[in-house]
C-alpha cells in the first residue's frame, strides 16, 4: 500500500507580499509545479491531493484546469485544513508535502514513507540540523531540542486509523540528512536564493551530514 499526497498550497502569502506563492515563478515554472513532477515520479504515492483555500483561488483554477484533484479548505491555517480534510478520509498513510519546497525529490519520498510504515508514532515531522542548510533560506522556522536546532523539510507523514486523527500537536521528529530540502521559498529573497541554487555547479549544493537518522518525540517543541 502506498501513500497519498496532501499538498499544502493554501496560504495567504503575506511574506510574498500577497502574491499566490504556489504560482511564484522559479526558472519561469510555478513553484508548485516542482513539487507535483516529483510527486507524479514516485512510485509509493498512488494519489495526489492538493488542499487550497479562498486566499489561493487561481491556484485551484490552475490545478483544477491540469485535473489535479483539488480541496479547498477555510484556509483556517495549515494545521487547521490539514485537519480538517484528513477528519473527513478514510484510513490510510498521508505524505504531507508544503508547495514551497522546490528541490524535494521522488527518493526523498520513499524515504520518508518507509519510514512511516515502520515507525510507531503516527505523526512524524521530518526536518534538518539547522546548521546544515545555512544560507539557503532567509527566515527559516526553526525547531529547537535538546540544545540543538533544526529547521522543517516540507515533508511530515500522518497515519489516520480506525478514523482517528492523531494530535497533530505533537509530532515525532525525523532528522533528515538532505541539505537541498533547505530550500524553502517564502520571501522574495528567498525565491531569488532558490534561483542561484538551480542555476549553480558543483559546490556542496548536495552535502549531507554523516550517520543515521534521529528521531525523537517531545510535545514541548
Amino acid at each position: 500500500m502506498g501513500a497519498t499526497a496532501l499538498v499544502m498550497a493554501g496560504g495567504k502569502g503575506i511574506r510574498m507580499r500577497g502574491e499566490e506563492k504556489p504560482l511564484i515563478l522559479l526558472l519561469g515554472r510555478p513553484l508548485i509545479s516542482f513539487v507535483l513532477e516529483a510527486l507524479n515520479a514516485c512510485r509509493e504515492v498512488d494519489s495526489v491531493v492538493v488542499i487550497t483555500s479562498p486566499y489561493t483561488p487561481a491556484t485551484t483554477s490552475y490545478l483544477s484546469e491540469r485535473g489535479y484533484a483539488v480541496h479547498v479548505a477555510a484556509g483556517g491555517g495549515f494545521m487547521r485544513d490539514l485537519s480538517s480534510y484528513l477528519s473527513r478520509e478514510r484510513d490510510g498513510l498521508f505524505l504531507v508535502v508544503s508547495s514551497d519546497v522546490p528541490t524535494l525529490r521522488p527518493e526523498h519520498f520513499v524515504e520518508a514513507i518507509n519510514i512511516a510504515r515502520v515507525s510507531t508514532a503516527r505523526y512524524l515531522m521530518f526536518v534538518l540540523p539547522l546548521d546544515l542548510v545555512a544560507g539557503l533560506s532567509r527566515r527559516p522556522t526553526i525547531i529547537r531540542h535538546g540544545g540543538a536546532e533544526y529547521a522543517p523539510t516540507g515533508l511530515r507523514s500522518v497515519l489516520v486509523e480506525g478514523g482517528a486523527v492523531p494530535d497533530l500537536s505533537s509530532p515525532s521528529y525525523v532528522v533528515f540528512p538532505y541539505r537541498e530540502l533547505g530550500v524553502n521559498v517564502n520571501t522574495p529573497e528567498d525565491l531569488a536564493i532558490a534561483t542561484s541554487y538551480f542555476c549553480e555547479e558543483g559546490g556542496d549544493k548536495n552535502k549531507r551530514i554523516e550517520g543515521g537518522l534521529m528521531t525523537w518525540h517531545d510535545k514541548s517543541s
